[in-house]
């Protein structure tokens, strides 16, 4: 079931990732470029968002357990419910960052980029327990059968 949620945690990942790119007027060196100081220079605000995105990626570590321990029949909205609450505090902070660079953009176009990717990370980022909730309770309810074990094959002797 791990599979399921790594791939969540990384569209997570990348949902809450601020829009540097789109802020910047020459293109972003690469990684190996950025002095180690530039790298570390983050914002309380970036640091916040990316706090809040691990504690909810965790989270959704723990609904997962959570939500299998209790099939087929515990109370799944129940589990669901503060998870959803996490990413929508997670989603508004992303929102009102990305918001506030859009703001102070220099031109339109990089406003107006700022503000589509607050809406869609937003969307994003509300979206994951319900979207790794639904995979988790498919996957219980449709298990897949067992692999058939496969012969060993013949080793030829030496």
């Amino acid at each position: 079931m791990r599979p399921i949620l790594s791939a969540a945690c990384c569209a997570l990942a990348l949902a809450v990732l601020p829009a540097a790119a789109h802020a910047q007027s020459e293109p972003s060196p690469a990684p190996s470029e950025v002095p180690p100081a530039a790298a570390a220079e983050k914002s309380p605000e970036e640091r916040a968002i990316e706090t809040k995105a691990a504690a909810l990626r965790d989270g959704l570590v723990r609904m997962q357990d959570e939500l299998v321990a209790a099939w087929p029949d515990g109370d799944k909205e129940a589990i669901i419910a503060p998870y959803r609450v996490q990413a929508d505090d997670l989603a508004a902070s992303a929102e009102a960052f990305l918001n506030a660079r859009a703001e102070a953009a220099t031109d339109a176009e990089t406003a107006e980029a700022l503000r589509k990717e607050a809406v869609e990370n937003g969307s994003k980022i509300r979206a994951m327990p319900d979207l790794i909730a639904r995979t988790v309770l498919h996957a219980l309810a449709n298990p897949r059968p067992a692999p058939e074990p496969q012969p060993e094959p013949d080793t030829p002797a030496q």
